[in-house]
């Protein structure tokens, strides 16, 4: 009886063995799928971390066009300039607001999410007053070309608070930087005066030292350049840059490192290309004093340009920029300037007998006579429509670019803005 039990013994060591081997197989089947997990977070946390950023420069972009239609409706027309500095909205449809300049200026704080009223010249360097005129002086052509309106994104006044960083320092690179064209800003209520759809220019008028009147438009200041990784030209009618910088990295020259602080120039966080195709060479997106204008480049990923003779050896450039051309500005800023038209000439037919206003004469909305059929949007004619009287100066010169048309019996009348199609009025 004893012989026999042998084999069942030699069989339960088997069995024993079976099932170490399957636990075993098991432990190492589950501990490779939890590793590679594990792994595939660490990749999504990085895809992530890439996605994020894509998603700030979206919705800053965004809150910045939403910004630019947005009107404080308390803001007094003709005097932008005793407003609050912060919080206010657009001053009329297509302006933008002032960066937020991290060094601060002579009465506001560093980096701390709200517009700075002013904007620096070239050869500013981070310390003493940063607004250059006040928002009466007529600007010579030498302050206009050199006036860089340039910090970083005024998130708390754009509405995207939450996205404020907890450490000014940004060591991270989260927090964008925003570069504005001067002429989108209030720093002179008369540069332009006609903020429509007129100001297409790209260069300085020669020989003019003063911005033009409502009825000379100029584009007194430089529009900004964005370039592509390469260098190529992506547009030189860029009415913003958006940058968001990546950690810290070396510049150029002299590979230094950047050092960042709650108060450091944008070249601690933003990063230098050299490329042939740059203004003398090099693009430095976080440069003050570029001639001619302000150029920036887009960068892509360093560990991607290994190997590619068309990036230099020392590239280390990881800023990722979004930026709105002065067409797409426009184009949205007439979709609000049309909504407000239609509105108003509703109002004005409903108090006077279902007849709609005379046009105004061409380019002269002012100038209206009985029996114009078509020219400009009348502004002048609201007598019985107050909301119309009242956005006159708000509107900014859109009643110029506005082509209006009226019937012989004013029973009907449409209207077109630039980029839009015609719209018949209700």
């Amino acid at each position: 009886m004893r012989r026999k039990k042998a084999p069942r013994l030699a069989a339960s060591k088997q069995q024993r063995g079976v099932v170490l081997l399957v636990i075993l197989m098991v432990t190492i089947t589950f501990g490779g799928y939890f590793g590679v997990r594990a792994l595939n977070a660490a990749v999504a946390r990085s895809g992530i971390d890439e996605h994020e950023g894509e998603n700030i420069l979206a919705q800053s972009k965004s809150a910045l066009l939403a910004w630019s239609v947005t009107t404080d409706e308390n803001l007094p027309s003709l005097t932008p300039a005793v407003a609050p500095p912060n919080g206010v909205r657009a001053f009329r449809p297509g302006t933008l607001p002032y960066p937020d300049v991290a060094t601060g200026s002579s009465n506001t704080m560093p980096s701390d999410g709200f517009s700075d009223r002013g904007c620096a010249r070239a050869t500013w360097t981070g310390i003493g007053t940063l607004r250059p005129v006040s928002d009466t002086t007529v600007l010579t052509l030498a302050q206009r070309t050199n006036l860089r309106c340039f910090g970083r994104l005024p998130l708390k006044t754009i509405g995207l608070a939450y996205l404020a960083n907890d450490d000014p320092s940004d060591s991270a690179g989260r927090w964008p930087w925003y570069i504005v064209s001067a002429n989108l800003v209030a720093i002179n209520f008369f540069c332009p005066a006609r903020l429509d759809s007129s100001i297409t220019g790209t260069g300085l008028p020669a020989g003019v030292t003063q911005c033009g009147d409502d009825n000379t438009p100029t584009v007194p200041f430089p529009w900004i350049t964005v370039l592509d990784p390469f260098g190529q030209t992506l547009s030189t009618r860029v009415a913003a840059v958006i940058i968001l910088p990546g950690p810290v990295t070396t510049r150029q020259p002299g590979n230094a490192r950047q050092t960042r602080s709650a108060t450091a120039l944008p070249s601690a966080f933003l990063d230098t290309v050299d490329n042939a195709l740059c203004p003398g060479g090099r693009c430095d997106n976080g440069s003050l004093n570029q001639a001619p204008g302000m150029t920036f480049i887009q960068c892509v990923k360093p560990s991607t340009t290994v190997g590619d003779a068309r990036f230099p050896a020392n590239y280390a450039c990881n800023d990722r920029l979004a930026y709105i051309t002065i067409d797409e500005l426009f184009s949205h800023v007439a979709r609000r300037i049309e909504r407000d038209f239609v509105r108003c000439l509703t109002e004005y037919a409903k108090n006077n007998g279902a007849r709609y206003p005379w046009a105004g004469a061409t380019n002269d909305p002012s100038s209206i006579i009985a029996g114009t059929t078509a020219g400009s949007f009348p502004s002048n004619d609201a007598g019985a429509a107050a909301t119309c009287s009242a956005q006159a100066g708000y509107w900014g010169g859109w009643q110029r670019a506005t082509t209006y048309t009226v019937a012989a019996d004013q029973r009907s009348a449409s209207l077109v803005l630039p980029g839009r199609a015609s719209v018949q009025v209700p």
